[in-house]
């Protein structure tokens, strides 16, 4: 039996609360760190967003789980811009994810910087819930998982 839709909106909104936290978890153990354990967290988001993706065992329904992924996607490609940025622009910290991702331009290939920050404007708008919109589907979660995979590679290499 389908359960009502309020009950699969709060499930979703649940889902992507728990995301957001372990995002903000993973962003605090984040600072300070330049290398090492630190390239694990972002590998742990890309596998959590694979794994939202293709396990329909978790208890969520479709749309929370594309939203979820979208925010660990999202949250991966922060950090490695973040990284990029600390290492050829130190003393950014400070400023928001939006004036971040207008700086990688300064460090990276021009490419680079325009990819990075168009798969970031489709992530948040992926991982935010509006009632009138109809969520991310899977082909475009899977698409950005791809180009954000890339991405995480390119930027480790500046």
């Amino acid at each position: 039996m389908p359960t009502p839709t309020g009950t699969r909106i709060a499930d979703a909104h649940r889902f992507v609360t728990e995301i957001s936290e372990l995002a903000q978890k993973v962003r605090k153990t984040e600072v300070g760190k330049v290398t090492g354990a630190a390239s694990t967290s972002i590998d742990e988001l890309l596998l959590t967003a694979d794994q939202l993706l293709s396990d329909p065992s978790v208890e969520a329904s479709a749309a929370g789980r594309h939203r979820g992924a979208s925010l660990a996607l999202r949250t991966a490609l922060e950090i490695a811009v973040d990284r990029t940025l600390d290492a050829g622009m130190p003393g950014l910290a400070g400023i928001t994810t939006r004036a971040k991702m207008l700086c990688p331009r300064f460090c990276t290939a021009a490419t680079t910087a325009r990819r990075a920050n168009a798969v970031w404007s489709h992530l948040c708008l992926g991982c935010h819930y509006h009632q009138y919109e109809i969520g991310p589907t899977r082909d475009q979660v899977h698409s950005w998982h791809a180009e954000v995979s890339e991405m995480v590679g390119e930027l480790a290499s500046y």
